[in-house]
């Protein structure tokens, strides 16, 4: 991070300016404990390593250093793209889906449902956000409907993945875990690669 902030002193990296390079204190393992017992699930060991030794959000709020805009607070109430009943569910969302399976699993989304109620409407698409974004933990916010996020459950748990919630296909990072996606980061940044105006945001150059 003392690396990157030295390649990058004007923080030309897209979103630099918001964490400035910087990380909170580390959090305790009771913390961490009692969040996965409060949600049922079990954070992937790299992405746990992370915030228990390196650092976890700044002191005055801010998301500690990390692609985009920030890692958020783990314990923030927005950290569950699916809601917080739906963060231990089997996720919908894998490596490799067709532009056909992603259309099935949206289907609801792409129907008029006019003849709801606000209440009943509500619901229902409370109901669908938990099985479609089930089982990913928001890592941070890439800015629009954008977000970055880490599967805690499942076959594929401890893979980053891009999501946009306004319905486009999820992209994974081409990364095993979480402590890779990580440190290439960093390793672009010192490399110059994430400096020059014509890069494209990170982790979406070579994603499934």
């Amino acid at each position: 991070l003392a690396q990157a902030r030295q390649c990058d002193p004007k923080f030309a990296v897209f979103g630099a300016s918001h964490h400035r390079y910087e990380v909170g204190p580390p959090m305790d393992l009771t913390a961490i404990a009692e969040f996965e017992t409060g949600l049922g699930i079990k954070l992937p060991v790299e992405y746990a390593a992370f915030l228990t030794q390196v650092g976890h959000a700044t002191l005055t709020g801010r998301p500690a250093a990390g692609p985009f805009y920030g890692i958020a607070p783990l314990t923030n109430t927005k950290s569950c793209l699916g809601g917080k009943n739906g963060l231990n569910r089997m996720p919908v969302v894998r490596p490799n889906m067709s532009g056909v399976d992603w259309a099935e699993e949206t289907e609801w989304f792409q129907q008029d449902h006019e003849t709801l109620s606000d209440a009943a409407y509500d619901e229902a698409h409370m109901r669908e956000m938990e099985r479609l974004y089930g089982g990913l933990l928001t890592l941070g916010f890439q800015g629009c409907q954008s977000h970055s996020a880490l599967l805690v459950t499942g076959p594929h748990k401890g893979r980053v993945v891009n999501i946009d919630t306004e319905g486009h296909k999820p992209c994974f990072a081409p990364d095993a875990n979480f402590l890779d996606w990580y440190e290439r980061w960093l390793d672009e940044i010192i490399a110059g690669k994430l400096l020059t105006p014509q890069e494209t945001w990170f982790g979406y150059e070579k994603t499934v």
